[in-house]
């Protein structure tokens, strides 16, 4: 194998007694790393689409520097996420004694080999642990062989053999930051210990699992995510979505984690035998049992096959409910064009209406919605803080009314999905702080909007 200094990109060694100095954050809140780099939110390419190959986040972009690090008689445990175009070698361990350690897109190559999963152009969590019985350089470095061509997302590198658990905490770490599944036996763990899904327990819904996420202690803040093995887009975003990640204006509480999965079925469109409504086969399930939120909106942005939309070019919705067996009634969100050419739909996620909940897709057609309502007022305007306005409106038929009431900045402050008859109804809100606000009401597939000023 040749390694021309062309193709080398040296990258930082850190001594454990420097970062022991200066580290606030560990991956996976296992400490004293001996090597930590990812990808730098100041040297992002502009040119990137929202289609990323490592879920939203910049390539690492090493640098060079150099100390001395003695592993003689020491383990060695190495994280390293990669996507590469082809099969190929990715990095090189560099010794002056022995045969370099060589790692490809498919295998460890030292003394034996060590194989792992690995399909071209597909991120992956390669996991190295061996034990060094050798002197590493005096300039010890690390080389990434093939620079053009390999895609290094983040590169850790412990001096020892880290634990069983705390393997699992750094792969959930990286798992849930690139959108990159574990093994669907596998737990997903926190930077604590603690089990923030349970992939032993779940038995249907494990293709894709995939998550949003705050763990500040492994410096994770996952606003917008899509696996990397999904056969479509599919991405929930806690905000509008954004070419990368951190700027993501989204908020999740510290601690806080959203997962889902799919059921692996076909992206082929069914007729429901009961209410006659096409559907996507496949279903998807949120899990909220790590959600630290009572409730939390977020948006979803698909881009449905082209031969669905052929079939069906509108009046596409999601349908979100406890029951895995039938569609709910209450919440039928509209999937809209967004302007990136994805289709959107914004909805809440909801505890007191189950730690789990079903998402599918549905072409309904306009017969079968609830028509538009006839009037809309919403009495006083202004209003003073502490004190409640009316919201009046009249609908021609029964259906359900969803209403969100936001502040000046988007952030949702109430909700509420109700069920009418035909007629006249009116909904007492409260409004507790100063400034401009903006009521939303949902009746079927319209969306109207009303300005109320809270004043002192």
């Amino acid at each position: 194998m040749k390694h021309p200094s062309s193709i080398y990109v040296q990258v930082l060694l850190i001594l454990l007694t420097a970062n022991l100095a200066v580290a606030q954050h560990f991956p996976g809140g296992v400490k004293n790393h001996n090597l930590w780099i990812k990808g730098s939110t100041e040297k992002t390419n502009h040119k990137n689409t929202i289609r990323s190959a490592f879920n939203f986040h910049p390539i690492c972009q090493p640098l060079s520097a150099m100390s001395s690090l003695d592993f003689k008689g020491k383990n060695v445990s190495l994280f390293l996420v990669n996507s590469n175009p082809k099969s190929s070698d990715v990095l090189m361990l560099r010794s002056e004694t022995a045969e370099p350690i060589v790692i490809t897109d498919a295998e460890v190559i030292n003394q034996r080999a060590l194989p792992y999963f690995a399909t071209p152009d597909l991120s992956k969590i390669i996991f190295y642990r061996d034990r060094w019985d050798r002197k590493i350089s005096s300039e010890p470095s690390l080389f990434l062989d093939n620079a053009e061509e390999s895609l290094i997302a983040e590169m850790i590198l412990f001096d020892r053999a880290i634990s069983h658990d705390q393997q699992k905490r750094v792969h959930s770490y990286l798992a849930i930051k690139y959108g990159i599944s574990l093994l669907e036996t596998s737990d997903y763990i926190s930077s604590d210990g603690s089990v923030i899904f349970n992939g032993s327990e779940e038995t249907d819904y494990i293709s894709r699992v995939t998550a949003l996420g705050r763990d500040d202690k492994s410096e994770l803040y996952q606003k917008q995510s899509i696996n990397n093995r999904s056969d479509f887009f599919f991405c929930l975003s806690l905000d509008k979505l954004q070419d990368y990640n951190f700027k993501n204006k989204g908020e999740l509480t510290d601690g806080s984690f959203i997962f889902w999965g799919d059921d692996d079925k076909e992206l082929e469109v069914s007729v429901n035998r009961e209410d006659k409504q096409p559907t996507i086969a496949r279903s998807w399930k949120f899990n909220l049992d790590a959600m630290l939120e009572d409730k939390k909106e977020v948006t979803l942005y698909v881009e449905l096959p082209k031969d669905i939309q052929v079939l069906y070019p509108k009046n596409w919705y999601v349908n979100l409910g406890d029951n895995e067996d039938k569609l709910s009634e209450n919440k039928i969100i509209e999937l809209e064009q967004s302007d990136n050419n994805l289709w959107e739909a914004t909805f809440l996620l909801d505890k007191k209406e189950g730690m789990e909940q079903y998402l599918r897709f549905v072409n309904i057609s306009q017969d079968i919605l609830p028509r538009s309502i006839t009037s809309l007022e919403l009495f006083p305007n202004p209003v003073k803080r502490g004190e409640k306005s009316m919201l009046s409106f009249q609908i021609p038929s029964e259906g359900e009314v969803n209403y969100f009431v936001r502040d000046e900045s988007g952030r949702l402050l109430d909700n509420q999905n109700l069920r009418f008859d035909e007629g006249s109804h009116s909904i007492e809100i409260l409004f507790s702080h100063v400034g401009l606000h903006t009521v939303e009401l949902i009746v079927g597939e319209k969306k109207y909007t009303k300005k109320i000023v809270v004043v002192d």
